[in-house]
């Protein structure tokens, strides 16, 4: 019985792989600019410790294109990403198929990775107007997307627009990766084999959402760059922008549960600008983390 089901999944996923790929290609023509990003972001209000909160209103805009210039005097923005809100409940994972590979996958998946000194990781920041400044650094290495004990890994990265991702399946059990930009299916890849590889680019900068249709529990983000202006924080929350061009810029800061914030920040020639951001809760989430002890 567990044969055949397992051979409906590959069946189901082979179809949606293929519906997917029709509508991609309709999609194609009628595809949205490079800058898909929201209307509204948020913007810093001081606090009175010196750090930031984002706070809503208009954006001044958002730079599509990019070249490379040589930078003289550049500056560095350097600090920490904090929440001081209630932070919100794991989401529950149940797992309903493919056990022996799948049952090693936490029962509980955390909306936000917040440590006991308020410290957001896996929190994405960047300058979200800039458009001319240092080139990426030169590597060989691809990025890649994984497909191992029922989760994508990394959960969060940062992928240059254009350049080769190779995605993986790792597990003895078959996934599919379906990645998608707002409404735009970008592609859908069916790996129903362990060590099975491919390779895709992302065309478009912005915010990519992966998801497995077999797994559904399976979710993932790819932030597509075209600056090298652009970071994952680490676990401590902290962040590191080098050899940025002096000038008034937005940063923005990107997090699964809470969304796109932005917060002003002035970078002098040659010097190091200190930004700990505070990121503002979602509306009718005003509360404190000392609220929950």
């Amino acid at each position: 019985m567990s044969r055949i089901l397992h051979t409906f999944i590959v069946i189901a996923s082979v179809f949606l792989a293929v519906s997917d790929a029709r509508l991609a290609a309709q999609e194609a023509a009628a595809a949205p600019p490079a800058d898909t990003g929201p209307d509204e972001f948020q913007v810093a209000a001081a606090q009175p410790d010196g750090s930031q909160a984002g706070s809503s209103r208009r954006r001044r805009g958002r730079a599509t294109t990019y070249k490379v210039i040589e930078v003289k005097d550049g500056g560095v923005v350097t600090g920490t990403v904090q929440y001081m809100g209630v932070v919100p409940k794991p989401r529950k994972i149940h797992v309903v198929k493919d056990h022996e590979t799948c049952k090693q996958h936490p029962v509980e998946v955390p909306l936000m990775r917040v440590d006991a000194e308020h410290r957001v990781g896996e929190a994405v920041v960047y300058l979200a107007d800039i458009s001319a400044g240092k080139d990426w650094p030169k590597s060989d290495a691809k990025s890649t997307i994984d497909q191992k004990t029922c989760e994508f890994h990394p959960h969060v990265q940062v992928v240059r627009a254009k350049s080769p991702v190779e995605i993986v399946n790792s597990d003895p059990v078959a996934h599919n990766i379906n990645a998608s930009q707002r409404i735009f299916t970008l592609f859908n890849i069916l790996q129903p084999q362990q060590g099975m590889k491919a390779t895709q680019q992302f065309e478009r900068p912005g915010l990519v959402n992966l998801k497995c249709n077999v797994h559904d529990w399976m979710q993932a983000y790819v932030h597509v760059a075209v600056h090298p202006y652009i970071v994952v924080t680490g676990d401590d929350g902290s962040f590191r922008l080098e050899g940025v061009p002096p000038g008034k810029y937005q940063l923005g800061v990107w997090q699964e549960y809470l969304g796109e914030q932005i917060f002003d920040v002035e970078v002098k020639p040659g010097e190091t600008t200190q930004m700990d951001v505070v990121l503002k809760p979602k509306a009718g989430e005003e509360g404190t983390a000392e609220k929950t002890r």
